[in-house]
């Protein structure tokens, strides 16, 4: 209550502490003297919904926030609960305004101390443990911003964007050339571009970020003018049909440098024929159950030839790779209908 009074409160506050008053006491003659404090109950919802201040420190926000948590605990008689009540609400609110980091950081230290069999930390270590994370944090912080103001950030290659006048005066005007009107054209567009980029925040109701605008406006101009991502970008309509009319030499799309003619296609019905086959055969070796290349057929790791086997008649195989030379009975003479029986049968008979 000392630290958090100013002037002759704090001096009467001080007085009645060294005639040995209670706090109890103490609060009844500030009531008395400057009229009804805020209540316990106000004063807790006040340190739970307490906000920080912009560019606030850590230390100056805990300093508040103590402040308000003694006025919320001070009916508590008892002086070593009094204490633990406000370091309760101190670490509690401590913890909700901290940054996502170093809030992350600081639960995975407690974490690792009851990993290791330690003690928990108490409040105090707690705000020392918030005040280290947040310190260096923003020393990692400002040193990446130093490091950008001093131009190692990212370059952007921006070309001239305005018309530069000749020093040199003369009577006669210069004709204007195609290149002061480019120029004039692609100042233009990058006038337009930042103002374009600055209604966006204006639109949401935010304040300009001009570094984030001129980031924003430079990479349009560089796209457009620069010619930047061009194999990221889907290929233009009827492309071919510009290029042709573009004078000078011929171009030629973009593409594999000696593509292969893939021929007509042709229909599954003409291969049948083509290898002498029926719906229901295979094309490469002319049996039946199973298609071109799957797993059943013997030949397909083989290549396929342009016309049937002259052994078996079907399938678009090589004749040293037909199989007919493995089925039974390849190769005997055929015998003619009606022939005498050999010479065993005529015993047997």
């Amino acid at each position: 209550m000392i630290q958090g009074s100013k002037g002759g409160a704090s001096d009467y506050i001080e007085q009645m502490r060294e005639e040995g008053r209670t706090l109890y006491q103490v609060v009844q003659q500030l009531e008395m003297r400057y009229g009804s404090l805020c209540t316990p109950e106000e004063a807790r919802v006040r340190t739970n919904n307490m906000p920080r201040k912009d560019k606030e420190t850590l230390p100056e926000f805990i300093d508040r926030l103590r402040t308000m948590a003694k006025m919320a605990c001070r009916l508590e008689r008892d002086n070593a609960r009094r204490l633990a009540a406000v370091d309760a609400l101190v670490e509690g609110n401590i913890r909700r305004v901290l940054p996502t980091s170093v809030r992350m950081a600081l639960k995975e230290r407690v974490i690792n101390r009851s990993r290791m069999g330690l003690p928990e930390f108490t409040a105090r270590e707690i705000e020392k443990e918030a005040l280290e994370l947040e310190q260096r944090r923003n020393e990692r912080k400002g040193g990446s911003e130093r490091q950008g103001a001093a131009g190692n950030g990212k370059k952007y290659n921006v070309r001239q964007a305005c018309a530069v006048e000749s020093a040199e005066s003369s009577d006669e005007d210069s004709p204007i050339t195609s290149d002061d009107d480019n120029q004039g054209e692609e100042g233009i567009f990058l006038v337009n571009e930042i103002r374009r980029q600055e209604q966006k925040y204006i639109r949401r109701g935010r304040p300009i970020d001009h570094a984030k605008v001129n980031k924003r406006a430079f990479g349009k101009y560089n796209d457009r003018y620069n010619e930047r991502h061009r194999n990221n970008r889907k290929p233009a309509l009827h492309q071919n049909a510009r290029l042709a009319m573009v004078p000078g030499p011929a171009q030629k799309p973009l593409g594999p440098p000696n593509p292969l003619d893939q021929g007509p296609k042709r229909n599954i019905y003409e291969l049948l024929n083509l290898a002498n086959c029926s719906k229901g055969q295979c094309v490469q070796c002319g049996y039946d159950g199973h298609y071109m290349k799957s797993d059943a057929c013997a030949l397909r790791d083989k290549s396929l030839v342009d016309r049937p086997c002259v052994k078996c008649g079907k399938g678009l195989h090589s004749a040293d790779d037909c199989l007919r030379v493995y089925q039974k009975h390849y190769g005997a003479p055929q015998q003619p209908q009606g022939a005498a029986a050999t010479p065993e049968q005529a015993v047997k008979n």
